[in-house]
């Protein structure tokens, strides 16, 4: 047994300390990606930014812009400088006008901030990590969650397989749903050990909208674990190979999946 690749490349966490004002998130997640192999394309902190190009040229960019002290909007764009969220343009995140704490996690092709709200808003888009498929293989697909709010800054209520992204059978980016591989048959069971510890799976998806449907990947760094008793911000401790754990930290998102949280890595 080994760690997976998905499970087995760079990773990043921080905490930013409670903010009144999306200036300091915008900040700590510059700092955060510049010094992990990100590029800041304005040079002077304000992006966009662009992730390293993997072994085959593909990468990403995001923008972020300060909206208000309180609101931030992402826009993501693939290598071709198409904007994967059309259609929608933008999504925006709040914070609280007293402040909160706000989790970034980031890698060589993901980027995760999550608003530590009483309603938890998390922003993603990352690369999907198509292992054992060769990564080019049918295209590299790109994928950015549909949420947390419009860019008229109403809060969606998507599972978190509700994103926006180009799957082999697409001609253009736009909304889609993507069904999320899961290891739990209803929201009326869980997975137990016997020792009823939460069982996790990676976080990967096939393209619900072709037949047959197609494995499209998983999200890098990232696990879906049953909800119960886990509330967002929670950490959770994982194996990942033959003696070896890893700290996924869960987001909170307005409606989860099939009772299930995602979790990305924090240690």
């Amino acid at each position: 047994m080994a760690v997976p690749p998905f499970w087995n490349n760079d990773f990043y966490y921080v905490q930013v300390n409670s903010t009144a004002d999306v200036a300091a998130v915008i900040a700590a997640i510059h700092t955060a990606v510049t010094a992990h192999g990100w590029t800041d394309e304005s040079g002077g902190g304000t992006g966009p930014w662009r992730t390293p190009a993997r072994a085959d040229g593909i990468f990403f960019r995001v923008g972020i812009t300060r909206i208000s002290a309180t609101r931030l909007a992402y826009v993501m764009y693939d290598q071709a400088g198409l904007l994967v969220t059309a259609g929608q343009i933008d999504y925006r995140q709040d914070i609280e006008a007293a402040g909160n704490l706000v989790d970034i996690f980031c890698g060589p092709l993901y980027l995760c901030v999550n608003s530590l709200r009483a309603t938890n808003e998390p922003w993603f888009g990352c690369v999907l990590d198509q292992t054992p498929e060769p990564m080019y293989s049918p295209r590299a697909i790109y994928m950015h969650w549909d949420g947390p709010r419009t860019n008229a800054g109403t809060l969606t209520t998507y599972t978190w397989a509700t994103i926006h992204t180009m799957r082999p059978c697409d001609s253009g980016y736009g909304q889609r749903t993507s069904m999320a591989l899961l290891r739990s048959v209803s929201s009326a069971y869980q997975r137990r050990t016997l020792a009823l510890t939460a069982l996790f799976s990676p976080a990967e998806f096939i393209d619900s909208g072709s037949t047959p449907a197609l494995f499209i990947g998983r999200i890098p760094q990232c696990i879906a674990i049953d909800s119960t008793g886990l509330s967002p911000g929670a950490d959770v401790t994982v194996p990942i190979d033959a003696g070896v754990n890893a700290t996924f930290r869960t987001i909170g998102i307005s409606t989860s999946n099939i009772n299930q949280l995602l979790a990305f890595r924090k240690s």
